[in-house]
Formats: structure tokens, sequence, C-alpha cells
């Protein structure tokens, strides 16, 4: 990892605050430029002498610079862009074609497992799914994606996810997904930093898909912000009666794209629904070691969660069940 300088870690501080975007279109490097010059593009003169003073604590966690080749191109010109991204993880993920799945924490069994199909679809194709590493529809599309995923976290990566989170984290990580953060690695977790991640959220996704929204939930704040950066945002209808349902048909109602299959994700991203090398970890996986007990034992999770992610694969038509407990990828998700 680059070490960061004081500026840089001054600006992460102020993340959601701190709007370097004049700067980067005028091709301005913000650590160099005088007081003036940042002023002039933007930068508000209040945050100035906080760039000048703040120390990097000592980490091992990857850091990426809005100024850094490596930095999200589809981050970078938005404006109030995070100054940096913390990453546990390889960071090359969050160069691929990505979308952002989000919806409720207590969302209906039909919402879980069409998110944990369409992530599914998505990563089998050569792409990445986004969320936020919340109950509900979040865990769902994490798992769906089984690795090829990225959680952003409303919270600094050198502070311990505590209980449930922590073993959702490890998980997550052990199958190849990485963990996002705007925050420097010594902030706690607070209640408006969950609000304040949802723009990265959206901003790091080419397109949103809202799952199950209900009128009060955060993922409305997260389709918003999808709107404000011109991304496409997709809703997955549902009966108006149905809890949960009335924060998605809003959005239906002013002008957002009804999504009824993963394909027109695919399409949006211009992926293939063949993985790129012809079959995606997951179908290998499921090749190799074929029943829940096996899967289990590999990947370090419970049988409990295998059973319902093969029983949601069998349903969706991609894997095929033997005599004896055993799974075999289709034809058409291996070939």
């Amino acid at each position: 990892m680059k070490q960061i300088s004081p500026f840089w870690m001054a600006a992460a501080r102020l993340s959601g605050r701190l709007d370097l975007s004049g700067c980067i279109s005028a091709g301005i490097n913000p650590e160099t430029a005088p007081r003036s010059v940042l002023i002039d593009h933007g930068v508000s003169p209040d945050l100035v002498p906080k760039l000048r003073c703040q120390v990097w604590p000592t980490t091992s966690i990857a850091a990426l610079r809005l100024t850094d080749p490596d930095y999200p191109e589809c981050l970078r010109p938005l404006p109030y862009a995070p100054p940096v991204l913390f990453v546990q993880g390889d960071p090359k993920l969050l160069l691929e074609p990505t979308v952002s799945i989000v919806g409720a924490r207590r969302c209906s069994e039909q919402a879980r497992r069409f998110a944990f199909d369409v992530s599914a679809s998505v990563a089998e194709a050569g792409g990445v799914v986004v969320s936020g590493l919340a109950w509900g529809v979040d865990d769902a599309a994490h798992r769906g994606a089984a690795g090829r995923t990225i959680a952003v976290v409303a919270q600094g990566l050198g502070v311990p996810f505590s209980g449930s989170l922590a073993r959702r984290v490890a998980e997550l990580r052990r199958q190849g997904g990485i963990i996002v953060s705007e925050f420097p690695p010594d902030r706690a977790p607070a209640r408006h930093l969950f609000l304040q991640r949802n723009r990265v959220i959206s901003g790091l996704g080419r397109a949103t898909v809202v799952v199950e929204a209900g009128e009060q939930s955060g993922s409305l704040v997260t389709a918003r912000c999808a709107l404000e950066q011109g991304r496409d945002l997709f809703v997955v209808p549902d009966h108006p009666s149905r809890r949960g349902a009335a924060g998605g048909l809003r959005l239906l109602a002013s002008g957002a794209a009804p999504l009824l299959s993963a394909r027109t994700i695919i399409d949006s991203l211009g992926l293939k629904t063949v993985a790129r090398d012809g079959m995606s970890d997951l179908m290998k996986m499921i090749s190799s070691h074929g029943s829940a007990v096996a899967l289990a034992a590999h990947t370090g999770e419970s049988i409990r969660i295998w059973n319902r992610r093969l029983a949601t694969l069998e349903l969706s038509g991609r894997v095929e069940r033997l005599p004896g407990g055993r799974f075999v990828p289709c034809r058409s998700a291996s070939r």
C-alpha cells in the first residue's frame, strides 16, 4: 500500500463535506495547490485550513486517492466524491462492470430470493454486485454474487466489526469480495454515516436496482443519489398491498424502469450471459463439490446456507439435483 499524506488523511475526514471535483476536472492536484486555487475551484474557505493538520495512522488497509489512476472512474467526476477510498481486499474488483442492488432490511422471502438470483446471474456473467452489507436484500445480494461483490460500509475499516457483522465480513472476504469505506480507519459507525455512504453505493454501480423498499427505507436515498449521479434506476415491481411495496411503487411512478429479470441488468452492463472464462467461480465450486455438506466444508459456511442457496439456484434453472443430494450446473449455466 502506498503511504498516504496528511493532506489526503485530512480530506478523508472531511468526506461528504469536501468537494474536490472542481480541481479534478481542471487537472489540478489539490494536494499541492495553493489556498487561493483551492477556493477558486470550489473548496470551502472554512475547510482549507483543515486539510493541512492531520496525521496518517499506521494501518495495512489499502487507500485509493481521488487522483490515483486506480481510483474508480465512475466516482471520480462526481460532486463530493470521497477523497479517499479505503479498501480491504483486491481493489481491482472496483474496476469491473458493477451494479448496485439495495432494498429493505426486513424484506419478504420473495425479495430475498430475487436479490440472490439477480446477483448470481450478474456474477456468472462477469459483473460485480455492490451493496451495503445490511440484513435482508443487501445480504442476499452479497451472498448471491458469491465473492464477486463489493460491500460499502458506514465505518472505518480499522474499527472491528461487531458480532454477526464480523462473521459476514469474514465470509465475504473469504469468497473474494472486498470491503470499501470512505471514512478514515478509526471512524466508529454512526447512524448518519449510513445515509452518507449511500451515494457511494449508487456511485460505484453503473445502475442501481431497488428490490423492495417501504416509504421510509434508506434505499430510497440510494435511489435518489443514483438519479442525481445520472445512473439507470431499476425497481422490482410489487403489489400495492404488500408490506414494503410503497417506496418502490413511488419510484416507478416517478419514472424508474421496472426490472423483471436479471437479463435487463446484464444487457445494461454489456455483459454476456456466460462468464468470461466459460464457468463462474460459483458453478465451478458446485461442479467440484456438489453437495451442501461438501460445499459447507469447503467454504466454511453453514449447511443451512448452502441448502438454501442450492434450492434457489435449482428453482432458477442454474443447477440440477441428482440422486444422493448432489447438484451439478445445468448446461446453460456451465457451458
